[in-house]
């Protein structure tokens, strides 16, 4: 023994795992009183279990680092223990033992999650060289995990910008999210983000090698809802020309988002709830069982409790796909982040723009007092259209007073009505003047600041636009 002693001290010496615990879980005592003793010769801290229960109990109270387990054992089999100790939340390496007479037994453990089987009878040397191979996975795991939280952290600080309680406590629970497959569903009044909390989910989950397929369940007619999740086979019905595979496959392996879930027909619903319980489905007119894998995010503007209250949205399905909820405050219940999104936005279309133009302290001081009753999505647009028609670099409080004219509630109407206010009195050219900045300035709220969408509202090129907004930028219209 002494050889091993000396190798495993020198490699010990070497790496610092010293400390390193071990649980020997086997029904024959003899065995692990003379393991557990070679072991510890080895350098490693080692504590013995006689059967599954008493491993249990073992497991459940202290932590272990590596554990070697006998496949066959009378109350539980190694198997059974195995998954009883992952559900405790065992995080460390198992090692599998086995005799000749038990090797597909090995073979499913590992299949389950074991990190290796050795054969019995094994020498002390043999195992402890299993023992510090694992031991070395689980640095190389603990440090993955570790790069993968700071990951985590970074990137939902750059999705999810503020430094609020709410937004802490937003980005605490999206870490949560992302490291399982529950169910998420995310409240929440309209431009609060929670399409971007559902791919900040996504992006942070081990899913994100794979699709994350976005579904606006109000825009789906109810009568073409099944075809669209579902797909249809060629020949269905009248104009199913060819296979067409719907939402709920294309996100097998990735995620699936349900944006204004509460919209699903009711008639739908039912058999929605099938697929995620069962998680397979037929294509419409099929008759083939489609399996698929897939993590379902949920996000709706609605109360959905008084939806189910009413009898619009089954209590069935709401219960499964709310195991996790984030709910999405107001942008008015956080004013303090309001001049880090402002901030945010003002530097991305600087750079889009290809401006050198910022917000003043006094422009941020202003953004604050608004109400916001459109949320994030109006900061943002307000935000955009400022930079539009900066003249200057940095935009101040009364410059940017301009830009907040017919945002919130009756956005459209007011914008109408304070252009021709402004506009009495005023000269002929003057008067054209002014209504044309506030018209184009209305198609612009109605679509974010899409400069694109703006032009085709206005029945103009998306040139003529950019020209027109560079014009009055520079003359300031």
């Amino acid at each position: 023994m002494a050889p091993v002693r000396r190798r495993i001290v020198n490699k010990e010496s070497e790496r610092g795992m010293n400390s390193a615990r071990i649980i020997l879980v086997d029904d024959e005592p003899d065995f692990l009183h003379f393991m557990q003793l070679s072991l510890t010769d080895c350098g490693y801290r080692v504590e013995i279990a006689t059967g599954s229960a008493e491993a249990c109990a073992m497991v459940a109270s202290s932590e272990f680092d590596v554990a070697v387990i006998d496949v066959r054992m009378p109350e539980m089999t190694g198997i059974e223990l195995m998954e009883h100790m992952r559900k405790q939340g065992f995080r460390g390496q198992i090692i599998v033992l086995t005799g000749h007479g038990s090797i597909d037994g090995a073979v499913e453990a590992m299949r389950k999650g074991a990190f290796t089987y050795v054969t019995k009878p094994i020498r002390p040397d043999d195992l402890a060289l299993e023992i510090d191979k694992a031991l070395r996975l689980s640095v190389i795991t603990d440090e993955n995990r570790r790069l993968r939280e700071e990951l985590a952290e970074l990137t939902s600080r750059q999705t999810l910008i503020g430094d609020s309680e709410p937004m802490t406590r937003i980005r605490r629970l999206v870490s949560v999210a992302a490291a399982c497959d529950s169910p998420v569903l995310i409240t929440g009044e309209s431009g609060t983000g929670k399409d971007v909390v559902a791919r900040a989910i996504h992006a942070l989950s081990p899913r994100n090698r794979y699709r994350l397929v976005k579904v606006n369940c109000a825009a789906v007619p109810d009568d073409l809802w099944e075809s669209e999740m579902f797909g249809h086979e060629k020949g269905a019905f009248t104009g199913a020309v060819a296979r067409k595979h719907g939402k709920v496959e294309l996100a097998d392996r990735g995620t699936l988002f349900l944006d204004e879930v509460s919209d699903i027909p009711v008639q739908v619903q039912p058999k929605f709830l099938r697929v995620l319980e069962d998680k397979c489905f037929e294509r419409v007119g099929g008759t083939c069982t489609v399996n698929v894998d897939f993590r379902l995010v949920c996000a709706t503007n609605r109360q959905i409790d008084q939806e189910v209250a009413t009898g619009r949205f089954r209590e069935d399905l709401y219960y499964r796909i709310c195991v996790i909820l984030i709910h999405m405050p107001p942008l008015r219940e956080r004013p303090d982040d309001i001049p880090l999104l402002a901030l945010h936005f003002a530097q991305s279309y600087a750079r889009e723009m290809n401006k050198c133009v910022s917000l003043a302290p006094s422009a941020l001081e202003l953004l604050k007092q608004q109400p916001w009753r459109g949320n994030v999505r109006e900061l943002k647009n307000v935000v955009e259209r400022a930079m539009v028609f900066a003249n200057s670099h940095a935009i101040d409080a009364q410059e940017l007073a301009a830009h907040l004219s017919g945002t919130s509630v009756g956005g459209s109407s007011r914008v109408s009505q304070s252009a021709v206010a402004t506009t009495q009195g005023l000269p002929l050219q003057q008067a054209v003047a002014e209504y044309r900045r506030s018209y184009i300035n209305q198609a612009l709220a109605r679509h974010g600041g899409n400069v694109t969408h703006a032009a085709l509202d206005l029945g103009i090129a998306r040139e003529t636009l950019h020209r027109i907004l560079r014009q009055a930028r520079d003359s300031d219209v």
